[in-house]
């Protein structure tokens, strides 16, 4: 358990737990064009030529209010905030001598060596989640960080379950600020007697053991509790 509390530590001093960063975090997944995430890396030079930032901005924020969460109340401000981030970064990259690899790897903070020019700006941002996984736990467990990169994705329970409920989160019609919550949480249920989820998340978690029967027999309780109210009951029926 100590293990687990010391993550958990780490994430709330990153901010993964302050729930207007949540909103805001997960209405922009939610609102990214699937164009952007399916460009190759070889493309993104002679694809971020000077845009109409004005235009992006004013997209995104159209997206943030159509499909973000519904209590995110300042959309402007955050596709304002995200468009100069991104503008700043395509600059740098067309001014920079570096190459497209090494640029991606300073920007998801992914070693170059886990890159190549034929990846997805999606799959580097999956990849990027990865590493980041790694590095926490990395530290407590003593493991050496090169080899936990190179670990196989569909050995490790854990990580196999974030990308399914992320698989399936994505399809939502709008982003939900507790998602960022749920995902570092959820793939505990392999390692921890009881995982409380809401309603929507314990859907989630019932489709991936419909379609994946042999993998979830590890999974230990899941139980689904509308108010924290509710909780002693809930637990003293298990």
């Amino acid at each position: 358990m100590d293990l687990f509390e010391h993550q958990c530590y780490i994430l709330r001093d990153a901010g993964y737990f302050e729930t207007r960063r949540q909103k805001e975090i997960e209405s922009i997944l939610q609102a990214q064009s699937p164009a952007i995430q399916n460009m190759k890396l070889c493309d993104t030079r002679t694809k971020s030529s000077p845009a109409d930032w004005e235009g992006f901005q004013q997209n995104l924020e159209k997206e943030l209010s159509r499909i973000g969460d519904k209590k995110l109340a300042n959309s402007a401000e955050v596709a304002e905030s995200f468009t100069n981030v991104v503008k700043s970064d395509t600059s740098k990259t067309l001014k920079s001598s570096r190459t497209d690899i090494e640029h991606a790897a300073k920007f998801f903070g992914i070693p170059t060596k886990l890159i190549n020019d034929q990846m997805t700006i999606g799959e580097l941002g999956t990849l990027g989640v990865f590493i980041e996984k790694m590095n926490i736990i990395s530290k407590p467990l003593g493991c050496d960080t090169d080899t936990l990169y190179t670990l196989p994705w569909s050995k490790m329970p854990s990580w196999w379950l974030w990308l399914e409920l992320e698989k399936r989160i994505r399809k939502e019609v709008r982003a939900s600020g507790s998602n960022v919550t749920d995902k570092y949480l959820a793939p505990l249920a392999f390692y921890v007697d009881i995982i409380i989820v809401d309603k929507r998340i314990a859907e989630y978690f019932q489709q991936i053991q419909r379609a994946y029967p042999k993998e979830m027999t590890c999974a230990n309780t899941i139980l689904k509790v509308p108010h924290y109210y509710s909780l002693t009951s809930a637990i003293n029926t298990v």
